[in-house]
């Protein structure tokens, strides 16, 4: 018949995914259940005191992951700032998105929300190369991020939002110092 693929299926919906056998799903992706969509999320991430880890291909902001979450969860950002053309963009989060799906189950420790900020010169990496950065800075934010000393999750939150507080205010004078705003009396 026209338009019969070789392998007999081309409806490519959802449902029709859903109603293949599990062997002829895609195996290679990201669901749902693994990103980032909350800018609110992003924003916390970036904003947590001593959850950043910077390497050569990209910069990590962690944090745990919500309450009920089953799996380490990625949300990545590439800035046209740093990469002008979009196909530059979207290289740089395919490496990133295939450098947490690769590495997630060799990271380990309780589920954890990572943010990847891109840097220029992932570019010019290989997937390897990337993932293996990935894998360290990570398994350097598990270790830091876990409660010690009999101090609580909650208590740590707490601290958090206690030292975030401060350090905001802190940076907007030094934003606004820098922006020449500040008035010398």
């Amino acid at each position: 018949m026209a338009g019969d693929s070789p392998a007999g299926d081309t409806d490519t919906s959802p449902k029709a995914a859903a109603a293949r056998p599990a062997a002829r799903r895609r195996v290679f992706s990201f669901p749902k259940e693994a990103r980032i969509a909350n800018r609110a999320r992003f924003l916390e991430l970036y904003a947590a005191p001593g959850r950043k880890l910077a390497g050569k291909f990209f910069v990590l902001f962690s944090g745990p992951a919500p309450e009920g979450a089953e799996r380490h969860r990625l949300g990545v950002t590439a800035a046209k700032r740093t990469f002008h053309e979009s196909h530059e963009r979207n290289r740089a989060k395919r490496l990133l998105r295939e450098s947490f799906r690769l590495a997630c189950g060799s990271i380990g420790g309780q589920p954890r929300d990572f943010v990847l900020v891109a840097r220029r010169p992932i570019l010019g990496a290989k997937c390897g190369q990337v993932r293996a950065e990935f894998e360290r800075l990570a398994k350097k934010a598990v270790k830091n991020g876990a409660p010690q000393g009999g101090q609580s999750a909650a208590s740590d939150s707490a601290m958090d939002a206690t030292h975030g507080a401060a350090t905001t205010a802190a940076s907007d004078s030094a934003t606004t110092a820098d922006h020449g705003a500040a008035t010398v009396s």
